[in-house]
């Protein structure tokens, strides 16, 4: 009998998270899932990765809750966000983006 070898797990999810940041980071992406030409052209701080990964996340709590704990996560508790900035943000995504995001991981999973 053939043992089968597994990678290292470790490596290929630190490839697949890699590859979601570079895609988050892209200005494609950006430019092809939003709804409009002029959403997400100014630094806010809700960036354009920092609502896909809210959006990601998905809440169990408020909407508020929420972005403080996302906020708070990433050292970054000092920022304002509303709840009312972040749905208005949210509007401003195509949902087909995590379509995108989840054919990339895959692509990327199945790579090695």
């Amino acid at each position: 009998m053939t043992e089968v070898r597994r990678g290292n797990d470790g490596e290929k999810n630190e490839s697949i998270i890699r590859r979601l940041k570079r895609e988050l980071g892209s200005a494609a992406v950006r430019q092809r899932f939003r709804v409009q030409a002029t959403d997400f052209t100014r630094e806010r701080v809700l960036t354009w990765p920092v609502v896909l990964i809210l959006m990601w996340r998905g809440q169990k709590v408020s909407v508020q809750t929420a972005v403080n704990k996302f906020l708070s996560a990433v050292g970054e508790v000092w920022r304002v966000v509303t709840a009312r900035a972040y749905r208005q943000a949210r509007q401003k995504v195509q949902p087909e983006v995590f379509v995108h995001l989840n054919t990339v991981a895959g692509e990327e999973f199945y790579a090695r």
